[in-house]
């Protein structure tokens, strides 16, 4: 059993003794005759273990265990808990990773930045919709790069993708647990961090990644945002582009603005609005409401003002 847990043959008895492993069958000898049930069991507590559940609580499990069905809805309420620890620990190894990760990229590109004449050509960052960094973004990524650009995809929610069915979560974890301002924060960061890198910087944004997007227009250093059916835009009519802003609404946040705010956007200088007869949702192929025509129809607004530097009339 050592051999097949890694377990040493130590805390095997440790075990027992404390009474986390209980019922271990013996022999007329007194060797101890484990059974694969016990080692599925080893195998738990090792992740009860490795994930910082504290003895106290395994050996509560553990008895809960032996009781049988009856305790079933004590030993689910302290795995939820248990799992929520585990989720706040990812979420902060995760924002310890991208920290990480953005110093790498600091030292990369003072590294390899050299002067503005040896900068590449065009970086897009790309935000994503509440969901984070799923089958839609990669859709996109992979496109824009088969036109020469390259793309950098900031993950604003710091954990993995959620999926569809599960819009109401991933509602709330952005709104409570991220928000614009954080989220803007992020992308300013990737802006900062690959300017001096590359000739031009533009953001395109789906969802609240278009809000933030267009947040970004106010940006120093950035030479154009694409917003693809940014609703909360209308929450930061005040926002004054310094750079061309294309702004791609669907008939559903159309019916959310009121004709004061249409105006107020339509008017500002850089910006180009457009209402497209679609849902929200339209360019994203992975999204019930696709609309393989109206995507086409965007992109090529898109891909224009991306050709153009930065042009969207």
């Amino acid at each position: 059993m050592a051999g097949r847990t890694g377990l040493s043959e130590h805390t095997l008895r440790y075990y027992e003794r404390i009474g986390l492993l209980t019922g271990v069958r013996r022999d007329e000898k007194g060797y101890r005759l484990y059974a694969e049930s016990d080692l599925e069991w080893i195998r738990f507590l090792i992740r009860l273990r490795e994930t910082g559940m504290p003895i106290r609580d395994a050996k509560r499990f553990s008895a809960l265990r032996e009781r049988g069905e009856e305790t079933f809805g004590e030993r689910l309420e302290m795995l939820t808990e248990h799992r929520e620890l585990i989720e706040a620990e990812l979420r902060k190894w995760q924002e310890h990773r991208r920290k990480v990760d953005e110093k790498i990229e600091y030292y990369r590109s003072r590294l390899e930045g050299g002067s503005p004449s040896e900068r590449s050509g065009t970086l897009v960052v790309l935000l994503h919709e509440i969901y984070g960094l799923n089958g839609h973004i990669r859709y996109y990524e992979e496109r824009l790069r088969s036109e020469g650009m390259e793309v950098f995809a900031p993950d604003l929610l710091n954990r993995e993708a959620f999926a569809y069915e599960e819009e109401e979560t991933a509602y709330r974890i952005f709104t409570e647990e991220v928000g614009f301002d954080r989220a803007l924060g992020t992308a300013r960061e990737a802006i900062r961090l690959h300017r001096m890198r590359y000739e031009r910087v533009y953001v395109v944004g789906f969802s609240v990644g278009a809000t933030v997007a267009w947040r970004c227009a106010e940006e120093a250093g950035v030479d154009g945002v694409v917003c693809y059916y940014g609703s909360r835009i209308r929450d930061y009519a005040d926002v004054s582009p310094r750079c061309p802003a294309l702004l791609l609404f669907s008939e559903d946040e159309e019916k959310r603005m009121t004709p004061e705010t249409q105006r107020v956007l339509e008017v500002k200088p850089l910006t180009d609005v457009e209402y497209l007869p679609g849902a929200h949702g339209f360019a994203n192929p992975y999204d019930k409401r696709y609309d393989p025509m109206l995507t086409e129809r965007a992109y090529r607004k898109l891909a224009a003002m991306l050709r153009g530097g930065g042009s969207v009339r």
